[in-house]
This record gives C-alpha cells, sequence and structure tokens, in this order.
C-alpha cells in the first residue's frame, strides 16, 4: 500500500499587544475639539455662549477614557479694554468624562475680542484661538448730551446709542430711526422741539439743537425698533441741561 504524505500550510501565532499599549492611562496634553470664532453677548433668556470641547490624550495620541476626575478651568488671557473675566452666570470650570468635555454654557456680556485659555487639574494648558463677541437684540437706549448750554445758542453734540441688555452698542444696525424731543421746565409729556436722525453703526448723532430760552430742559429719544415699554426710551440725565 502506497503512503500519501499530507502537509498543511503554518497558521501565524496571534501576537496581542499588552493592554496598557491599548488602553491610554496617562494625560500628557490637552487638545481642543472644538472652539468657536464667534458668538453672541448673552445671558438668562439668550441662546447660549461659545461652546468648547476638549480632551485629555498620552503621548501617543489616545483619549485617557480612563480619567473621570480631572477638572478643566477656563480663563480670560486678553479681553476687550482690560476686561479679563467672564460674566456672573458662566461656568468656567468643567469636570472631565472618560477623557473628555464639553463646557456647553460659557457666557460672555461685553462685545469684543477674547483669548481664552483652559487648563486643567494637573496643570495642563492651551490657548484658544481668539472670538469675537457682538452685541445681542437690541433692548434699551442711551444718551450723552451736555449738562449746559447757552440760550438761543446750539448745544453740543447729542448721541443716542442702541443697545443690547448689558450694554453693547448694537453695530449692525444702520435702519433704526431715532426720534428726540426737547422738554422744558420738567414738562415730559409735550416737547417744545423735535428732531430724527438715522442711527449709523448703532448711534445716532444730533447737532445744531437750540434751547430759546434760559430754563432747565431735558432730552427724550425713542426708536422704531423697540417699543417705549420694552426700554425703547432714553432720558438725558435726571439733572437735566441747564441754559443760562
Amino acid at each position: 500500500m502506497s503512503r500519501r504524505r499530507i502537509s498543511a500550510a503554518p497558521v501565524a501565532a496571534e501576537v496581542l499587544e499588552p493592554r496598557e499599549l491599548l488602553t491610554a492611562t496617562v494625560a500628557s496634553h490637552l487638545v481642543i475639539l472644538s472652539s468657536p470664532t464667534s458668538g453672541t453677548a448673552c445671558g438668562a433668556g439668550h441662546n447660549l455662549g461659545p461652546q468648547y470641547k476638549f480632551a485629555l490624550e498620552s503621548a501617543s495620541g489616545k483619549v485617557v477614557t480612563s480619567d473621570n476626575s480631572s477638572t478643566v478651568t477656563l480663563s480670560v488671557v486678553k479681553g476687550p479694554w482690560g476686561y479679563d473675566e467672564f460674566g456672573p452666570c458662566s461656568f468656567p470650570s468643567m469636570p472631565v468624562q472618560q477623557g473628555e468635555l464639553q463646557f456647553s454654557q460659557v457666557t460672555f456680556y461685553v462685545a469684543g475680542k477674547y483669548t481664552v485659555k483652559a487648563t486643567d487639574s494637573s496643570g495642563l494648558s492651551v490657548t484658544l484661538p481668539p472670538v469675537t463677541i457682538v452685541a445681542g437684540p437690541a433692548e434699551q437706549l442711551a444718551m450723552t448730551a451736555p449738562s449746559t448750554a447757552e440760550a438761543g445758542r446750539p448745544l453740543g453734540t447729542v448721541t443716542v446709542s442702541v443697545e443690547d441688555k448689558y450694554g453693547n452698542v448694537v453695530t449692525g444696525d444702520n435702519s433704526s430711526v431715532v426720534s428726540l424731543g426737547l422738554y422744558a421746565n420738567g414738562n415730559t409729556t409735550t416737547p417744545i422741539a423735535t428732531y430724527q436722525a438715522t442711527v449709523v453703526d448703532g448711534v445716532a448723532t444730533f447737532k445744531g439743537i437750540v434751547a430759546p430760552a434760559a430754563e432747565n430742559y431735558r432730552l427724550s429719544a425713542t426708536v422704531s425698533s423697540l417699543p417705549p415699554s420694552f426700554g425703547g426710551v432714553g432720558w438725558s440725565q435726571q439733572a437735566g441741561i441747564e441754559v443760562a
């Protein structure tokens, strides 16, 4: 009887990586996953501000999913006019969950450009790209006017700004019309003269207003884009404009 020789192809043995190579356990850097470059000055009753998302990663670039105890804090490195803090309703610190976290309620109240820095509880940090905050919806008026003047001569320049809830000028408004009334001797019902101007970059400018006699005057402004009951009335200072 003849014999057959049966051969089989060699099977490669599976090489398993050590578990510590598969799961990152030590974070070496804080990584930006999401960082907005624009937003709106906001607070209660408005949309939330910019949303930032981060991850703690190992030197090999793996998310440290075992980290559920670290905390990341946001701080303003540079802001408009030296403004270096968040508003009182912001949430500048958040805990990490499985190596990641997201700030969903960061609130800016002052319009302008900000540079924000994130730092975790172990000292890892990263500086985010600048974010530009613009004014929110128009909600009020603000007026600047002289406190003294001469009878029969023009007052100084009067300006009326259309502002959001937090006092930021709504610079995108170039269509609202501001009406200005001049009132005398404490009369706030019937103006002795009225003026109108269209806002430019959120500000209406008035020149050539004349107080006819030596009295105490006040100015009142209303704007077409806001009803008076919703803050659309702005008065000059309570002491009025003293005309001699």
